[in-house]
């Protein structure tokens, strides 16, 4: 078992601030190691792909869009979608700001977004 894995099985059911305080009171050394176990032992990749996760669930709820099922639509079955821009760039937002630790061309490769609308007020999607 690693250390953070050993870390997180104490305080996986504590509330934010509990683990932080804890983080927070460990010596500085400790913290550290614990930073790098967690960025080199595949934490920092499992956890950003549970959000990942949450966020699909939470634009197919609020939404009604299924991202993946939109690229396939879009890329296999040449389909467009006409999507609201404020909508869209609120998905984006979503996912980008993770882009440095997961790769968004699971869920954007071979879309093309393009805005349309008098006021641009849409963007289309479709395949490359």
């Amino acid at each position: 078992m690693d250390l953070f894995e050993k870390w997180w099985s104490l305080f996986q059911h504590k509330t934010q601030r509990e683990r932080l305080a804890n983080y927070n009171s460990l010596p500085k050394k400790a913290q550290l190691d614990l930073r790098k176990s967690f960025l080199h032992d595949g934490w920092c990749q499992l956890f950003c792909q549970n959000h990942i996760d949450e966020c699909l669930d939470l634009i197919k709820t609020k939404y009604s869009i299924d991202l993946f099922d939109l690229r396939i639509q879009a890329i296999s079955k040449k389909k467009v979608f006409l999507i609201s821009k404020p909508i869209w760039e609120e998905i984006e937002e979503l996912f980008l700001e993770y882009e440095p630790l997961f790769n968004s061309d699971i869920i954007f490769g071979g879309l093309r977004v393009k805005s349309w609308g008098k006021n641009n007020q849409f963007v289309v999607i479709r395949s490359n």
